[in-house]
């Protein structure tokens, strides 16, 4: 860590000073070699201390210890998935999430997330429903595969495939099984969505869920291993019957459907 002034107290009318320009996020000469124990160190520190001044004085640590490494990830990760045909892409700057919280309309007021975090989906835009989400974190890193939390016309439609078709959804489900992959169950309804109250008792349960999620938990080990890449597609592989199931039942919806073409064609003059 390189030897830093000595901090001066500033005058209680001084403006904020601005943090040191970023990093570039260049990766096209970097290869994934895993996080260091000085990177993960740094989660941990922005986790813990919730310090504007501090998180603005190591902003460029920061960024070569932390966000680097998880674009080249990113990157990894993607060619990885694209050789086993899965069509999940990533940006080395549009994938990451940024660390500050928005905190306008939360009672948690805490400034910077307790994690680092990216995603992969079909267009490489953060909000394309069915994805590949990492998250680093000090003691709770994961990956995540599925339909988190979607938007009420996305959940409606994939509900509505889950009903119209419970043999594929049984199908899917027990090719999750044959790989030891279980549907995450812990935001579930306590209760059914109304009007699926005549929906075959096979999918009765799953029209409870209120995300389609798989999660696999990530070692620490696995975090400083070159191999996370492939592991990761590995995982994702694993889990692309939830997501050409889901995939599927967005794309036959017609209310969805008609919804994305009237994105496509942007707003009317």
């Amino acid at each position: 860590m390189p030897t830093r002034s000595k901090a001066v107290a500033p005058r209680p009318d001084a403006p904020t000073p601005l943090p040191p320009r970023s990093v570039p996020l260049d990766v096209a000469e970097l290869s994934f070699a895993g996080f260091t124990s000085a990177g993960l160190q740094m989660i941990h520190e922005v986790a813990t201390r919730q310090d504007k001044a501090w998180v603005a004085e190591h902003k460029s640590e920061y960024e070569t210890q932390v966000r680097v490494p998880l674009a080249a990830l990113v990157v990894a990760t993607m060619e990885y998935c694209a050789a086993a045909g899965l069509p999940l892409q990533g940006d080395p700057k549009r994938s990451l999430f940024r660390i500050h919280r928005d905190v306008r309309f939360s009672a948690d007021k805490r400034p910077f997330h307790s994690h680092a975090s990216a995603v992969l989906t079909r267009t490489a835009e953060k909000q394309s429903p069915g994805v590949l989400y990492l998250q680093i974190a000090p003691k709770s890193s994961f990956a995540a595969v599925g339909f988190y939390l979607p938007d009420k016309v996305q959940l409606s439609a994939l509900r509505e495939g889950i009903a119209s078709d419970p043999l594929g959804w049984s199908r899917m489900v027990r090719a999750l099984k044959s790989a030891e992959l279980v549907l995450d169950e812990s935001d579930a309804l306590v209760r059914g969505p109304r009007g699926y109250e005549h929906a075959p008792e096979v999918v009765r349960d799953a029209l409870r869920l209120r995300s389609l999620i798989i999660i696999r938990p990530l070692r620490a080990a696995e975090l400083r291993s070159r191999k996370l890449p492939e592991r990761l597609s590995a995982f994702a592989l694993a889990a692309a019957p939830l997501l050409q199931f889901g995939w599927h039942a967005l794309q036959r919806d017609r209310p969805y459907a008609a919804l994305l073409a009237r994105a496509a064609r942007g707003p009317e003059r």
